[in-house]
């Protein structure tokens, strides 16, 4: 089980696919900039917005869904992760549904994510500051790579392709598997 958050595209379907065929039990939480990307019929699994949190608590003692999500996931997957998440999850911020499962994660589960961003925002220094903080949390990254990006340019920054990334969660939930076993 675990959220891959936010949703974006086709590539987020094809992982969203590719785990539900391995067995995975999958729910995605979104940003509400990431739905300029995608259309929600295009999810076929439960989908969680900013919204969903606010329905669910009316008051003390009521479920609070990031909290619930956190304990429900065993691993969280952020792809991918553009470089305003980026710096809210470095700074600590956690001002919509997705940073608030963030920063209520339990570190002892495998936390990934896939950096996205023009090739000048990867490249500015606080960028890999800001990677940096994240993977000394103990954090995975899966990083991004070189091609045709959204804006049109070419480089560094775009999101590493479906098939790595899925290969690297099941590398991590075998290892974690195989770890709890023992």
């Amino acid at each position: 089980m675990y959220p891959v958050c936010p949703a974006g595209g086709s590539a987020h379907l094809q992982m969203t696919m590719s785990a539900r065929k391995a067995g995975l039990e999958v729910a995605v939480v979104t940003t509400e900039r990431a739905k300029h990307f995608y259309s929600p019929q295009d999810i076929p699994v439960t989908l969680y917005s900013d919204a969903d949190e606010w329905e669910m608590w009316k008051g003390r003692s009521d479920p609070v869904l990031h909290i619930d999500l956190r304990r429900w996931a065993d691993l969280m997957l952020v792809a991918p992760l553009d470089a305003n998440t980026l710096g809210k999850v470095a700074s600590g911020v956690c001002d919509n549904l997705l940073t608030c499962v963030i920063r209520a994660w339990d570190c002892r589960k495998p936390l990934l994510f896939c950096p996205a961003m023009n090739t000048a925002m990867w490249e500015h220094p606080v960028t890999a500051q800001q990677v940096g903080l994240l993977k000394a949390f103990g954090y995975v990254e899966i990083p991004c790579v070189v091609k045709k990006l959204v804006c049109g340019d070419e480089g560094l920054g775009a999101m590493a392709e479906v098939g790595t990334i899925v290969d690297k969660v099941k590398e991590v939930l075998f290892c974690r598997g195989s770890s709890q076993q023992s």
